[in-house]
């Protein structure tokens, strides 16, 4: 585990609003086609957005993640009242899952799977936003929608002008505004089932699925497919999370660049991270792969087959599925959120590091699926008596969901509602149950030590 420190006030207040400044070294080559930052700042000594060096820090959970609310659907099952954006009855939204959070001046723009509710768009997209600052009190979402009012499903037209129909696990998968562009990476060219929707004896198929990029029109919530960012089987970065960073320490010339953590084949691999020059990153050329440490500094490489893991699971066996890697300014670090399978559970792990390559903090779990979820919001069918949970379903045993089993995954920080609040840090973020198929509002608080 990461060494708890004890912080005195002032050290704190330092971490808050930052103390004190630092250089920021070039880059230089290590002669084999990668380069490394000058090794005179080690990770663990980024410098953080204001340009200090903050103090060590350890972050605990105070107790399990709790529910907010759930952002789908017009009933709360769990809660037993209507939710607050009642999306089915609005827009024809009444089940679906992921929730990718991205920042879109003022609004929050939310990318969601495959959905349910609306009549002849089964397994199409939802893109839905909001503004509100203030999740505690509920946040009624907002779809793009058609003129009929149902919403307008996430189809990206090719350079013809060809609107491409994403089919079942083809989904919109991350997102980041750039300037005056809003780029939306998706994945298409799924093959098989993916875990929750295969049958006991399908045979196992190598996936085929490509990310891609493309930019969306934030007036209407149409997109333009741009270019291709990976490709399975051996592509680090099927899933996705981006962001700019805070600070170029580290980061090798030919910025500024676009931070890119990724996961290759679902729920098995290790979290990867690449940096996409800012000014190309709509043509998908100039990426760089972060490879390893070299001397306490990061090295990059053009071939995303040398790419090195920055994030492991903690079990050893590279299960991490969705992952969010977000800023959270009031501490200045990184905190990475992903699901991932520790001792027969689905869980939600937390990581943080002052610096995007790491080294990482010892994960901490701010969820367990089996323990903290099953039977109370996720539907267990061999919760005794029934917890009243099943249903909408997607996917194998849709038409009778008390008989499939729900699981935790996709947790997306919003980054905009992290906060400090005297020695607590507190984030929210968004997480699929798959039965229901509904997506959640969740709030984790952490001890800053």
């Amino acid at each position: 585990m990461a060494r708890s420190t004890s912080l005195s006030a002032l050290a704190i207040a330092c971490l808050a609003i930052g103390c004190g400044s630092e250089p920021r070294p070039g880059a230089r080559s290590d002669g084999g086609g990668a380069v490394a930052a000058a090794p005179s700042t080690s990770p663990s000594a980024t410098a953080t957005e204001s340009g200090t060096a903050p103090a060590e820090v350890a972050l605990t959970p105070r107790g399990p993640a709790v529910k907010i609310e759930q952002l789908i659907g017009d009933v709360d099952k769990h809660l037993h009242r209507p939710t607050s954006g009642r999306t089915l009855e609005r827009y024809g939204v009444g089940g679906t899952d992921l929730g990718y959070a991205f920042e879109d001046g003022d609004r929050v723009v939310l990318l969601f799977g495959d959905t349910l509710g609306t009549e002849g768009q089964v397994g199409s997209d939802a893109v839905g936003f909001t503004r509100d600052r203030d999740p505690e009190d509920g946040v009624a979402l907002e779809f793009y929608a058609r003129e009929d009012g149902k919403y307008l499903p996430f189809r990206p037209r090719d350079a013809r002008g060809k609107e491409q129909r994403l089919m079942g696990f083809e989904v919109p998968v991350a997102g980041i505004r750039l300037g005056d562009d809003v780029l939306v990476a998706y994945k298409d060219g799924h093959t098989g089932d993916e875990d929750g929707s295969k049958d006991p004896d399908a045979e196992p198929a190598e996936p085929t699925d490509v990310t891609s990029l493309a930019r969306l029109d934030v007036a209407t919530g149409r997109a333009t497919t741009l270019c291709e960012l990976s490709r399975q089987p051996r592509g680090r970065f099927q899933k996705l999370s981006l962001r700019e960073p805070v600070d170029p320490t580290g980061l090798p010339e030919g910025g500024p660049w676009v931070l890119m953590h990724g996961t290759g084949r679902h729920r098995a691999s290790h979290g990867y991270l690449a940096l996409a020059p800012r000014a190309s990153f709509a043509s998908c050329t100039g990426l760089r792969y972060f490879a390893r440490l070299e001397n306490g500094a990061p090295v990059w490489t053009a071939a995303e087959a040398e790419a090195g893991p920055v994030l492991r699971d903690g079990t050893g066996d590279g299960g991490i599925g969705e992952l969010s890697v977000t800023w959270a300014a009031p501490v200045k670090r990184w905190l990475a959120v992903y699901d991932t399978k520790q001792a027969g559970s689905r869980r939600i792990l937390l990581q943080h590091a002052a610096a995007p390559w790491g080294p990482w903090s010892e994960p901490v779990t701010l969820l367990d699926g089996k323990r903290d979820a099953a039977g109370v919001y996720m539907h267990d069918p061999a919760h005794r008596p029934d917890d009243g949970q099943a249903g909408p379903k997607i996917g194998k045993d849709k038409d009778h969901p008390e008989r499939a089993r729900g699981t935790v995954y996709a947790p997306f920080v919003v980054e905009r509602w992290t906060r400090l609040e005297g020695d607590t840090l507190r984030i929210y973020f968004t997480l699929s149950l798959w039965n229901p198929y509904v997506v959640l509002l969740m709030r984790a608080d952490l001890a800053l030590h």
